[in-house]
């Protein structure tokens, strides 16, 4: 697995990889907020280390994007889930980027369930995202020591 830093003219190819993640992972997001979130999402990705991640055929499973030690975003192509390329991803961010954090949705179970192998404990929770929504947000830590 690789990964290469993202620009400008990968948007399109993130926004799609976004798309069909949330598709899949979010059934309890309503289709305007979903909406909404899609033309939000490239205001912020020039704020971030955005990597496109690869498989060793060079096929594009997903991308992630790091602001300082948090991790932002992390999203996989569905066809490619499950099988371990988000824990080689979370490694290498961990270990190269020193991630530390993360904010996951309370009613993404899967995604809390990674996390939690992956090191990171909830820490807090706000009743809605960033954008006032009403979407629980529970904050994630990595712990030390835990692998």
């Amino acid at each position: 697995m690789h990964y290469k830093q993202a620009m400008p003219h990968d948007y399109d190819l993130i926004m799609e990889l976004w798309s069909k993640s949330v598709q899949a992972t979010h059934p309890f997001v309503r289709a305007e907020d979903l909406q909404q979130i899609h033309g939000e999402i490239p205001a912020y990705l020039p704020h971030l280390d955005v990597r496109l991640w690869y498989a060793d055929n060079d096929v594009c499973i997903g991308f992630s994007g790091v602001q300082g030690h948090h991790l932002e975003m992390l999203f996989l192509d569905p066809e490619h889930t499950g099988r371990g390329y988000g824990t080689q991803i979370m490694r290498h961010l961990v270990g190269e980027s020193g991630v530390t954090s993360v904010d996951v949705n309370k009613d993404n179970g899967p995604a809390i369930a990674f996390y939690k192998k992956n090191g990171f404990a909830v820490i807090g929770e706000e009743p809605t995202d960033g954008e006032g929504r009403p979407y629980p947000i529970l904050h994630m830590k990595r712990m030390t020591g835990m692998e």
